[in-house]
């Protein structure tokens, strides 16, 4: 139980496994922002896949406006849904209102779709070309359409 992070060639990678709660998301926040700062992070990869939260959906929102408001803008966030559907709904919440505020997120299955969307991000920013806008925009460049 607990989570583990690490830092390395500028992503952040968290896993969480068991209970999250108010104090664990503002903890983990913080400590983004000062891989970010220190570490010079740009990326961040969630695995939420065994993670249980227990804070309700309905505070979803405002748990993603501290996080916009800890975080730089152009961090890129990745992260993979939880198992359980309700937990999933917590971050599916999460991961809308941080779109909405124009963050470079998405929400994933496994891993390694996580990790494609990071990649990808990368590979626009290296070529100074815009990134393509659109929820599904990494895995069309992906396979090359």
């Amino acid at each position: 139980m607990g989570r583990s992070v690490k830092a390395r060639n500028w992503r952040i990678t968290s896993e969480r496994e068991g209970s999250v709660d108010w104090q664990d998301a503002m903890e983990s926040f913080a400590l983004y922002a000062a891989l970010v700062e220190d570490e010079g992070a740009r990326e961040v990869l969630m695995d939420m896949g065994r993670a249980e939260i227990l804070i309700s959906h309905s505070e979803a929102p405002e748990l993603a406006r501290m996080f916009a408001r800890e975080t730089p803008p152009t961090l890129a966030l990745a992260i993979v849904r939880p198992g359980h559907s309700n937990d999933a709904r917590f971050i599916e919440v999460f991961t809308e209102e941080l779109l909405r505020a124009g963050r470079n997120v998405g929400l994933f299955h496994t891993v390694e779709e996580a990790d494609a969307f990071l990649l990808s991000g990368r590979q626009d920013g290296a070529t100074g070309e815009a990134a393509p806008s659109g929820r599904f925009s990494w895995l069309k460049k992906l396979v090359g359409g």
